[in-house]
């Protein structure tokens, strides 16, 4: 069989390939507002969510539990053997993002601005899509979609400690870790 350390590798290759055509579709380079990126976003999930239910209902009454287990997400069948790998990557995402945190705080003022104030927007905008794409293969290859957590915390931190990104990136971390091992 495939070794379990190679699921967290697949989900970021898989990641890598969703992101890539959700960006060519929302409108490629230089067309590409977050806005578009978010629409074109739920889009794809509803496409996925289509299928995978699709794939879950033909796939039997045991693997088809399994994918919804997966779908509704859990912890209790992590692998160790990709524990060291699903860290790394979470690791390299978190950095890139609190690297490009004060691009972040510009670009949030829009795309001309954040260009105008010297921020390569296109190039910071791939990098953090890539970055993203790693971390969240990564932890769905374990965990399965958790996502209320990241639905969740980023957005009610930003009403408490305010949208600096530079704050808000390693609070999200934090805060969202805690939320989950409360939750």
């Amino acid at each position: 069989g495939i070794s379990a350390s190679f699921v967290p590798i697949a989900a970021f290759g898989g990641g890598l390939v969703a992101t890539a055509l959700l960006y060519w579709v929302s409108g490629g380079p230089g067309r590409s507002g977050p806005t578009g990126l978010l629409l074109t976003g739920v889009v794809f999930n509803a496409f996925a969510s289509a299928g995978i239910v699709f794939l879950a209902s033909i796939a039997g009454f045991f693997d088809g539990s399994r994918i919804f287990l997966w779908l509704i997400g859990h912890l209790s069948a992590v692998d160790i053997d990709a524990a060291g790998l699903v860290a790394a990557s979470v690791a390299f995402g978190f950095l890139v993002a609190c690297a490009l945190s004060r691009s972040l705080n510009l670009i949030a003022l829009g795309d001309e601005t954040a260009a105008q104030l010297g921020v390569p927007v296109e190039m910071h905008r791939r990098l953090l899509l890539l970055s993203t794409s790693l971390m969240v293969g990564a932890a769905v290859a374990v965990s399965g979609l958790i996502g209320f957590v990241g639905l969740i915390v980023p957005h009610a931190l930003r009403l408490v400690i305010g949208s600096d990104h530079r704050l808000l990136i390693p609070a999200a971390a934090l805060t969202g870790a805690g939320f989950l091992v409360l939750s």
